[in-house]
This record gives C-alpha cells, sequence and structure tokens, in this order.
C-alpha cells in the first residue's frame, strides 16, 4: 500500500512540474471592432437657393473596418416650411468614409467623404375655384425627384471611455442643389 501511495505521489508531482514548465502560447487579442449607433441634430443650408436652411434629424451609425477608418451611414429627415399651398418633403441617406487623423486622449479628429443621395418630394394643395386651370378638380399634386451627390467634411469626436460618444461633424454635399451642413449628437457604443 505504501509502494501505490509513493508512486501516486510521485506521479502527481512529476505531473506538476512538467505542466508548469511547459512553455505557454502567447493569446492573441482580437483587436477592437468599433460599432455605434445613436441619433444626431443639425442644420443644413442650400447654397443654391439664397441660403435657407433646415433643421434636420436622424440616426446615425459607426462600424469600425481598420484602426483609424470606419463606415458611417446615416439617414435624415429636414423639418421643411409649408410656402403657400406647397409642402415639401426631404430626406437624405449617407454612407460615408471616416479617417481618424488625429486620436489623442478624449477626443478624435476626422475627415470624412462619401455617398448622398436625397430624395425631395413636393405637394401642391390645389383649391378647388382654380381647379379649371390646373386641369383637375381640385386636391393636390405630387412630384418627387432624386439626387446622387458627393459628402467632404471634417468633425470631432469626444471620447471619454464610457458607452455615449458625443460628435460634431461638418459636412459639405456638392449635387445638383449643393448644400452645407452643421450636425450634433451622440452614439452609443457596443
Amino acid at each position: 500500500m505504501r509502494k501505490i501511495f509513493l508512486i501516486v505521489i510521485t506521479l502527481l508531482t512529476v505531473t506538476a512540474t512538467y505542466s508548469q514548465n511547459k512553455k505557454r502560447k502567447p493569446v492573441k487579442k482580437k483587436p477592437k471592432t468599433v460599432a455605434e449607433a445613436g441619433m444626431q441634430i443639425g442644420y443644413v443650408t442650400s447654397l443654391e437657393s439664397g441660403g435657407g436652411g433646415n433643421f434636420v434629424a436622424g440616426l446615425v451609425g459607426e462600424f469600425g473596418v481598420m484602426k483609424n477608418l470606419s463606415i458611417v451611414p446615416s439617414f435624415n429627415y429636414h423639418f421643411t416650411e409649408k410656402v403657400e399651398d406647397i409642402k415639401t418633403t426631404v430626406i437624405e441617406a449617407n454612407l460615408d468614409g471616416q479617417y481618424y487623423f488625429l486620436n489623442q486622449k478624449g477626443f478624435k479628429l476626422y475627415g470624412l467623404a462619401g455617398l448622398n443621395y436625397t430624395h425631395v418630394t413636393s405637394k401642391v394643395e390645389i383649391p378647388a375655384e382654380y381647379a379649371e386651370y390646373a386641369e383637375a378638380e381640385g386636391g393636390s399634386e405630387k412630384s418627387s425627384d432624386g439626387n446622387i451627390g458627393f459628402n467632404i467634411g471634417t468633425g470631432i469626436k469626444f471620447d471619454f471611455g464610457g458607452k455615449i460618444v458625443p460628435f460634431s461633424t461638418l459636412r459639405f454635399t456638392i449635387a445638383d442643389g449643393s448644400a452645407f451642413g452643421i450636425f450634433a449628437g451622440a452614439k452609443y457604443a457596443f
């Protein structure tokens, strides 16, 4: 019995010593990928219609693809005013690439470039007394148009290590009806 006990103790000691001396492979850490989603508000000025502008609200996301490069989709709704009997609805979708060229503790500066699609719908209310001139019976007529453009801009992102990440962006859209916009918002980091 004593021999069996000594053999078991010897085997346990050899096994423990062998496992401690065995080189362990370092664990590779996966690079941190950025995934954020949030909301933004802003003001967009049309550069071709005499400088009138609209307040804007929208959704924005950010998906990191490389260390300093992100893909940023956004969707915005423009709050337009009804002028006389014409109501205009403007929505836009953007797909931008953001490159972080300055990454300091607490904030990051980035440049952006990408595509813009703006869809404009106009609805004209036709009073019944003018129906004979409009070849209609009163009511309304609608027309819509889409426009593809190119975005360029810059911005700052305030990253204090929390889950809520505020940001601000200046963006110029080159299109048939070019516009300049300033946006601010916050994203939730996943």
